[in-house]
């Protein structure tokens, strides 16, 4: 994609996610930290959530959010939001221990 300044709606198109690590860098052994599994495609405020155990994701697809998040955050954040994707089977086994690490089951 090219952005043009002389289009300002061009600003607002231009991509802010990121892939992470489902399972941290420091908590993955070798393996792990080079399984494409062990990734998911988010935007930077959710990388952010997701690291700090304030969300999460369902088997179905669910974005799963922390009790202690509480109403006017989860406004200001716009949660939960739908997620496009369902998780392939390998990102499934890592989200299970990020929901566990963080206690985030659904409910």
């Amino acid at each position: 994609m090219s952005i043009r300044p002389d289009r300002p709606r061009d600003i607002a198109r231009v991509d802010d996610r990121r892939v992470l690590h489902i399972k941290p860098w420091k908590r993955s052994d070798d393996e792990e930290r080079l399984d494409g599994e062990n990734g998911l495609l988010l935007t930077a405020d959710l990388d952010a959530l997701f690291d700090k155990g304030l969300i999460s994701f369902a088997d179905d697809r669910e974005m799963l959010v922390a009790n202690r998040v509480g109403r006017k955050d989860r406004a200001l954040f716009r949660l939960p939001r739908p997620r496009l994707r369902s998780p392939t089977p390998g990102q499934r086994r890592y989200l299970m221990d990020h929901r566990r690490r963080f206690a985030l089951e659904p409910r």
